[in-house]
């Protein structure tokens, strides 16, 4: 299985580090900074990948549509072929994450999820899901459920911000799209 390499940040760095074919940004929920369409093109020569921070307190439809119709609004395709990522980190609510996936992919988008290694087995894996387990180790485990990306490493300083290392296994990189094309 061949990998990429991705990064993702809160607040987007000037540059992107050496070596990383994608980058992975936020479009809004419960996130402290949503990426501009212009630090989105900051990284056009990358793969794209949009987060959306979930709020558990609100509900898992409402979230979903609002997610994908940022995605929309920025000009990122809905046909099938884009994913956008659910950040739900350590909290377990299957009916909730389901329900969000579902919606997803009524908007004709690909959901995937973003959880802490302790808490996957809890919920559902929706069309992939990506590990936070930082061991250093850029690898992508295969359990079940089907793991397609690892986020091995966080916190790292680069150009006077952090950002989070994460690699891909190379079977998801169509779902991966470049910079918006509105805004």
């Amino acid at each position: 299985m061949s990998l990429f390499h991705a990064f993702d940040a809160s607040t987007p760095p000037d540059v992107a580090p050496p070596g990383y074919q994608a980058v992975m940004g936020y479009i809004g929920g419960e996130t402290p900074h949503v990426w501009t369409p212009a630090e989105w093109r900051r990284f056009a020569h990358l793969r794209q990948l949009p987060i959306w921070v979930a709020r558990f307190t609100e509900p898992a439809v409402s979230e979903a549509v609002e997610a994908a119709g940022v995605a929309r609004e920025l000009g990122w395709n809905d046909n099938g072929t884009r994913a956008i990522l659910g950040d739900f980190e350590d909290v377990t609510d299957p009916r909730w994450i389901a329900a969000w996936g579902h919606e997803i992919v009524n908007w004709g988008y690909i959901p995937w999820g973003y959880e802490s290694a302790n808490v996957r087995a809890a919920n559902p894996p929706l069309l992939g899901l990506v590990i936070a387990q930082w061991n250093g180790i850029p690898n992508v485990p295969r359990p079940d459920p089907p793991i397609i990306g690892h986020q091995y490493d966080h916190d790292r300083p680069w150009h006077d911000v952090t950002i989070d290392l994460d690699v891909f296994d190379s079977t998801v990189w169509d779902h991966f799209g470049f910079g918006p094309r509105k805004g």
